[in-house]
């Protein structure tokens, strides 16, 4: 469960995901419990992107995914889609247990 906290803190926290974080941690908690997975897609906050700018866009929300993937360990999660254009990615993440 260590790593489903510190997954979700770093989903929700420190790339200010756009919902309520509480709620979402715990349905997210829930389910893991329930099946040892759960589907999360996580949305995040570019800095400074120019929407008008695709090229600059796609670049940022590219660096933010792999900044957040980078944090993770290979075997907790799989990537279910990473989008281009769009700042979130779906991600399937597994407990430890």
């Amino acid at each position: 469960m260590k790593f489903i906290n510190c997954l979700l803190v770093v989903a929700l926290l420190i790339f200010n995901q756009l919902v309520n974080s509480e709620t979402t941690r715990s349905e997210v908690l829930s389910k893991i419990n329930e099946t040892g997975k759960a589907r999360i897609v996580v949305a995040l906050k570019i800095p400074d992107a120019d929407s008008r700018n695709l090229e600059d866009l796609n670049s940022k929300v590219n660096t933010s995914q792999g900044l957040l993937l980078n944090k993770l360990n290979d075997n907790e999660y799989q990537v279910m889609h990473q989008f281009k254009s769009v700042p979130s990615m779906a991600l399937t993440i597994y407990s430890k247990d």
